[in-house]
């Protein structure tokens, strides 16, 4: 049987076949979701391959139904048949947890609720690769949602009725899928209630109650009044765990950043510099441009007004600072913790130790430390919060976009840029999702080797907006110097990247783009110092680093280098010329045809007289060392 809910897989004959390409598991999930069994050609390959071309998602269509056949014919079994024109699953095919959960009739007793709830096993394609486009995704989700409302309405009614053992056994696994589920709770209390005794109640009850209050939310009316009538005291069933959730706003997070409380044992002196570390941190969550962070006039009346008035500010986080002494004179702590607003559930916590003595020296690291600290914590929170909901933020899609960019390969830059398109959507003067539409665009020039400047035309006017809407935020000035360098406007290029590290002089990404143009500028000894200073800065860094790393090694001469940094990559793809005449410069034939072939394969027209008018380069010497280095690697 072909599982589609949970983690994908097969079984054939007991045991579990290899497995396949997730776009494999999503083609027969399209079949029998979305087309009734078979679909147009055509049609498969514009949903599985959103952001390519029509000629480019046909042929990767045909890759995999050619890797599909050779699996089916190893194997023996069939999951869809093809032809020219269509794609269609008939009986012969392998059937599917969601053939017979779309077949199933409601359960009766507890034989039936045995056998249904082995038929959905969780979301629809759970674990879900990172080549699924966001539309494609965001239909998965949709799918999961209306699935799991099929299970339910074939196991609820049998499992709320029944007192037995098995139905309670049902409704709990129903709960570890779905743990805020109120319906499935209430048919759990009701169970209870019928075999056990009014403790076992309270105790779930209680447990249910907790769950949501993590989230910020609290049980219906409904199991409130429910819960009462089963044991549980009428005042703790009605008692609110928690406000209600408000809608989460489609915009950005809202942070507000309390000031220092001071302990015993501080000085006055001491708590003025406290007040100083925590303005730096409210304008460095600032100066990150993806959070909304209340400005610290208002954040120091609600201080003095008290908890009831943060509430008029409709903040989703806190911020809370305090100055504790330290263990000697002059030492001190400086203690932060965010929590959620509305809750006052704690996120994370930590405390920084320092001196008065050392304190000019680390201001600015601790500032930044604890800056960066809270951006984490925020981000993974509202990523969290977009799973349990289903309802992404413009935050969580330009997370989702930000993720897709950790690959530099032309599905996922275009799965990156749908997703900054949708936070624009959300959030119109989004400006850090206009500087990554705008990066996008640049670095689909450089996968596809363009001739025209139509791209790099589009980048520098979409960077432009993220200036015009955020003359403080780098990453404007970042995208505009990225697209100059690749339309040959080498000075240009530095002068913009020189205002973006005027604006972020300790950001990666900002000296990851400065030491890429100071490589074009054939400054590689200056731009090798910058590469090591942002990867001392983001060591678990996205390919693109390695990339620029590495290319910088290359014309210092130092081959063993780049072709270490090159096949570091997670995907080497886009660098295979580097890796080839590296490897042919240091005598490794073999590694130099592979990587030859890999690269003529995906772009045959490749022509090293082509390239070279197209790739900015200050020096015609340096220019003319990779062009020969190529073309003795065996490059046409």
């Amino acid at each position: 049987m072909l599982r589609l809910t949970g983690t994908p897989r097969i079984v054939v004959e007991g045991r579990l076949a290899a497995r396949l390409p997730d776009k494999v598991y999503c083609l027969v999930a399209l079949l029998i979701l979305r087309f009734n069994g078979a679909a147009d050609r055509g049609i498969v390959a514009s949903l599985l391959w959103e952001d390519g071309d029509g000629d480019a998602a046909r042929a990767n269509l045909r890759n995999l139904l050619s890797q599909l056949k050779r699996w089916q014919e190893r194997t023996g079994t069939r999951l869809v048949h093809a032809d020219t024109s269509r794609i269609w699953r008939a009986a012969d095919c392998e059937i599917t947890d969601l053939d017979l959960l779309l077949a199933a009739r409601p359960a009766v007793g507890d034989d039936d609720l045995e056998a249904i709830d082995g038929l959905f096993e969780g979301d629809l394609l759970g674990g879900r690769g990172a080549d699924l486009g966001i539309d494609l995704l965001a239909w998965l989700d949709e799918q999961s949602a209306s699935l799991w409302e099929r299970f339910v309405g074939l196991v609820l009614p049998a499992a709320a009725h029944g007192g037995g053992a098995g139905a309670e056994r049902s409704l709990r696994r129903m709960l570890e899928r779905m743990p805020l589920d109120e319906r499935v709770e209430r048919a759990l209390l009701t169970n209870l209630s019928r075999q056990k005794s009014a403790e076992a109640v309270r105790a779930e009850y209680r447990r249910f109650a907790e769950r949501l209050g993590r989230d910020g939310l609290e049980p219906e009316l409904e199991t409130r009044l429910l819960a009462g009538t089963l044991g549980v005291e009428f005042a703790q069933a009605m008692a609110p765990t928690a406000e209600a959730r408000k809608p989460s706003r489609p915009g950005l997070p809202r942070v507000l950043i309390l000031p220092p409380a001071a302990s015993e044992g501080v000085k006055r002196s001491a708590e003025r510099i406290a007040a100083s570390l925590v303005d730096d941190v409210t304008f460095g969550l600032c100066r990150m441009r993806t959070f909304a962070v209340i400005a610290p006039y208002t954040a120091r009346l609600i201080s003095r007004e008290g908890p009831e008035a943060r509430r008029t500010v409709d903040a989703d986080y806190v911020l809370f600072t305090r100055l504790l002494p330290g263990d000697g004179e002059g030492d001190y702590r400086f203690g932060f913790s965010l929590a959620r607003a509305l809750t006052g559930e704690i996120l994370m916590g930590d405390q920084l130790r320092f001196s008065l003595g050392d304190l000019p020296v680390r201001h600015a690291d601790i500032t930044r430390l604890v800056a960066r600290l809270v951006a984490g914590e925020i981000e993974r929170t509202e990523q969290n919060t977009s799973r349990l909901t289903r309802s992404p933020t413009a935050y969580t899609y330009f997370l989702m976009g930000q993720e897709r960019l950790r690959m530099v390969d032309l599905p996922d830059l275009r799965a990156a840029r749908s997703a900054f398109r949708h936070a624009l959507e959300l959030e119109p003067d989004f400006a850090p999702a206009m500087s990554m539409t705008a990066r996008t665009l640049s670095m689909e020039w450089i996968v596809l080797n363009r001739g025209d400047n139509e791209l790099l035309v589009q980048a520098r006017k979409m960077a432009s907006r993220a200036v015009e809407h955020d003359p403080l935020d780098p990453g404007g000035y970042r995208e505009l110097g990225n697209a100059a360098l690749y339309s040959h406007d080498l000075d240009a290029a530095l002068e913009h990247l020189k205002e973006a590290r005027a604006r972020a002089p300790h950001h990666a990404d900002v000296l990851l783009d400065h030491a890429d143009a100071l490589a074009h500028n054939s400054r590689f000894h200056e731009a090798k110092r910058t590469i090591d200073e942002a990867m001392s800065l983001n060591p678990l860094a996205p390919d693109e680093y390695r990339w620029v790393a590495a290319t910088i090694q290359f014309f210092l001469k130092d081959f063993r280098g780049a072709l270490k940094l090159s096949l570091g990559m997670a995907n080497p793809e886009p660098l295979g010329r580097v890796i080839a005449a590296s490897a042919h410069l240091i005598g490794d034939k073999e590694t130099a045809s592979f990587w030859r072939g890999r690269v003529l394969d995906r772009h045959p027209g490749f022509r090293v007289s082509d390239w070279a008018g197209i790739v900015p380069m200050r020096s015609a010497t340096d220019r003319q060392f990779y062009e020969d280095a190529m073309r003795s690697a065996g490059f046409p």
